[in-house]
Formats: C-alpha cells, sequence, structure tokens
C-alpha cells in the first residue's frame, strides 16, 4: 500500500477514534514503523508513541497524569 495512503488512514483512525470517545481519551502509537520515524505521532495526531509495550506503559501513565484523567483501579 502506498505510504501517503496508509497514514491518510491511519489518521482518519484516529480522528474517528477521537469524534466517538471524545478528547480526553489518549492514544499512542507503536509498531516497526513507529520504531522507524520519531515524529510519526504528530503526522497521524496521535498522542505519543512508544517503541515497546514498557514505554507506552511509561508514556500512558505521564499522558494520564499530566491531563489529571481519572483512572480506575
Amino acid at each position: 500500500m502506498d505510504p501517503t495512503i496508509k497514514r491518510n488512514l491511519q489518521k482518519k483512525l484516529i480522528s474517528d477514534i477521537r469524534r466517538m470517545y471524545g478528547p480526553a481519551l489518549k492514544i499512542i502509537i507503536g509498531g516497526p514503523l513507529a520504531f522507524c520515524e520519531n515524529n510519526l505521532f504528530r503526522e497521524v495526531k496521535a498522542d505519543g508513541q512508544a517503541a515497546d509495550a514498557r514505554e507506552a506503559v511509561l508514556l500512558a501513565d505521564s499522558l494520564v497524569r499530566k491531563k489529571k484523567i481519572p483512572v480506575k483501579s
């Protein structure tokens, strides 16, 4: 698939998710493509990106604390 088409689909998916769940939901991307392109999250309008699961958990914790989003235990 053409990379531009793929990015547009990613942006649309993130936009659709935000529309459905509201702006308080934080979206983190990851995987091989995100690992290779440091600022991909900005291009697709995500809140951040992580190279692995450990980094994703740390980033999610940071985003939740920064926005003071209540988390149910």
